[in-house]
């Protein structure tokens, strides 16, 4: 079906806007989270030199061992514990100690006392805090900040921003309110401490940090969605680095070349502390935050930065490429739609874990999401437009063409020209002659009541000879044929009706005691044909599927010439007509008012029989003319 320029706008239209509002609520949602883990998981690990970046950090976990020997009060070790890990650790040769603990409330005097001392001596210790509030809002502040900071050489935010199915997938890279002391996250100061940098060097870009380097090395670039947020540099699942029990290094268990040049992060690993995470790579929740900060970590020594695609520009450029989809299934149809799509779908699909592996994430949950919403909008617009179609088509043509035409014309619509065209079609014209004389000597009701039987009788016989009746003119008719659908023999069909219609005539005289029980007596019939304009014409209060055009114009003015009883039809009519079918009587070429040349004409001669039927009195119809008034 032929669509206008407006429904495929409006599919293109409605589809972006359902692209959008979708893509809006299932932002960070289960449904692309998941695409993203099927994606990592598939692929491989983020960082893929593992090997390598193994050396680079080492876990020191508070385990279930450890509580067990020294807590002192619930989950609580004495910090004088602490203490002596970072006198040993710096004894093995640490490069770093990070402590993914909160020590933002004071103990015992000498226990504090003891903690401070050591990470003054070893003067290489980053220790974690928290951001408190939205990080979009006015109300942010800073928590959880140990009581010995100030001897430190770094702090970090240790927070992880959850999805909406409680997955950590994402970091906050950078916190850019002026008036916090704080802005990198833990693993992040981490690596500025490493490289002897801070983050009042970080440059700030709309969607990416900059990050100064080591010497020779050139800047880190971080990317950063629209929420200042990016993928977490996995590497693996729990286990994944290098994990010792804080009790076997305070036992002398561990051999000082395994913590020698390393990045030492010591935090929670045990059960009880809840400080585990569900991610990608542990989906029972079983990933403790310090080793997420080692993993990521070890991505910022390795110089990888995963880019993910989303965000606001993102949904503009899904909900433009599923407008343009919706308005190609409305304006190609919805199999060649389909099709694109599944092409396009697959195309999508490829170019995710290629991209991947140049570290971009693609999310192909969202692009399939926009290619289906958009084909079953353009299904949904292309079956509304078809039902107002064939609406449309059933009460133009309803009254005027037999059943079997209108059930053709709806099952193809595309060949009705409701918005213009140029065909060419066969018109037929009928007058009732003497009506006027009709009028005077009948009331208007036996006057209305009569033209009612007549025109239906002739109108029944037009549409069993698969014509259209184009509209009724006073007491004459205007009737088309070969229009909407073109058929093989239009013109035998209208000569056959135009007969029909004289029989008709004869059958409803014949049908009381005397001929003037139906008064109308003779009718004149004349039908040409050509090339004519045929669509919906009218103004924005009525419309009418007519014809117009110079073969319409002739019709009428043959139909003008045909005496009392004749079918006139032209020399172009006469040619088209099976050559034994109707006897024709040649009437020469006559003048056509307002038109230059002359038209060939014929009378049309049949054997025709009239048939007797059963006398009755016609309702509505007086046998005798009533008498005038004086």
């Amino acid at each position: 079906m032929r669509h206008s320029v407006f429904q495929v706008f409006l599919a293109a239209l409605v589809a972006g806007f359902f692209v959008v509002n979708t893509l809006w609520y299932t932002s960070d949602g289960t449904f692309s989270g998941r695409t993203l883990d099927y994606v990592w998981q598939k692929s491989g690990q983020f960082v893929t030199q593992q090997t390598a970046l193994e050396s680079q950090v080492v876990i020191i976990g508070v385990d279930d061992p450890t509580l067990n020997r020294w807590r002192t009060s619930g989950s609580r070790l004495d910090r004088r514990l602490y203490a002596n890990l970072i006198d040993r650790l710096a004894s093995m040769g640490a490069r770093l100690i990070g402590f993914d603990i909160t020590f933002d409330e004071p103990s015992s005097p000498e226990a504090d006392e003891a903690l401070l001392m050591a990470a003054k001596r070893f003067g290489k210790v980053v220790t974690n805090c928290y951001y408190q509030g939205e990080p979009s809002g006015t109300n942010l502040s800073i928590v959880g900040r140990a009581i010995f900071k100030a001897v430190v050489l770094s702090e970090g935010y240790a927070n992880f921003p959850y999805d909406l199915d409680k997955y950590v997938r994402r970091i906050r890279f950078y916190l850019p309110q002026d008036d916090l002391p704080i802005k990198v996250p833990f693993s992040l100061a981490l690596y500025l401490a490493c490289i002897d940098s801070s983050a009042d060097k970080i440059d700030s870009c709309t969607d990416f940090l900059r990050i100064p380097s080591m010497p020779g090395v050139s800047p880190l670039l971080l990317s950063l969605d629209h929420k200042y947020q990016s993928l977490i540099g996995f590497s693996g699942g729990p286990g994944t680095l290098p994990t010792f029990s804080a009790a076997d290094l305070i036992d002398g268990k561990i051999e000082p070349e395994k913590i020698q040049d390393k990045v030492v992060l010591v935090g929670g690993t045990a059960k009880e502390l809840h400080d585990s995470f569900i991610t990608p790579f542990s989906p029972r929740g079983d990933l403790p935050g310090v080793e997420i900060h080692g993993q990521q970590l070890n991505a910022l020594f390795a110089g990888f930065s995963l880019r993910e695609i989303s965000g606001p520009y993102w949904s503009a450029n899904l909900a433009l490429a599923g407008a343009i989809l919706a308005a190609l299934g409305v304006a190609i149809g919805l199999m060649m739609t389909l099709l694109i799509g599944i092409i396009l779908g697959a195309l999508g699909y490829i170019a995710t874990f290629f991209l991947f592996t140049k570290g971009v994430f693609f999310n192909f949950s969202d692009w399939w999401i926009a290619l289906t919403i958009s084909w079953f909008i353009a299904a949904m617009l292309d079956g509304f437009y078809q039902q107002w179609e064939k609406k449309t088509i059933t009460g133009l043509f309803r009254q005027y063409v037999s059943p079997h035409l209108l059930e053709e014309l709806l099952a193809h619509p595309e060949k009705i020209a409701l918005g213009g065209a140029r065909k060419e079609a066969v018109v037929m014209f009928a007058d009732i002659r003497g009506f006027t004389g009709l009028c005077e000597d009948l009331e208007p009701e036996q006057v209305i009541a009569m033209l009612n039987i007549y025109f239906h009788e002739v109108t029944k016989v037009i549409v069993e000879h698969g014509g259209i009746l184009d509209k009724y003119i006073g007491d004459g008719l205007m009737a088309f044929f070969g229009v909407p659908i073109a058929r093989t023999n239009e013109t035998e069909m209208a000569v056959q009706a135009a007969l029909g219609m004289q029989a008709a005539l004869a059958r409803l005289r014949a049908q009381g005691n005397t001929g003037a029980d139906f008064p109308i007596d003779r009718i004149g019939i004349a039908i040409h044909g050509g090339d004519v304009l045929v669509g919906n014409v009218g103004s924005q209060l009525h419309r009418q599927y007519t014809l117009l055009g110079d073969t319409v114009n002739i019709a009428a003015r043959l139909e003008s010439m045909a005496r009392e009883g004749e079918i006139l039809i032209s020399g172009w009519v006469a040619q088209k007509l099976p050559p034994t079918k109707f006897r024709l009587l040649p009437r020469g070429t006559v003048p056509i008012r307002g038109r230059k040349g002359e038209i060939e004409i014929f009378e049309v001669r049949n054997n025709i029989g009239v048939s007797t039927v059963p006398a009755r009195a016609l309702p509505g119809i007086a046998k005798t003319p009533s008498p005038k008034s004086p």
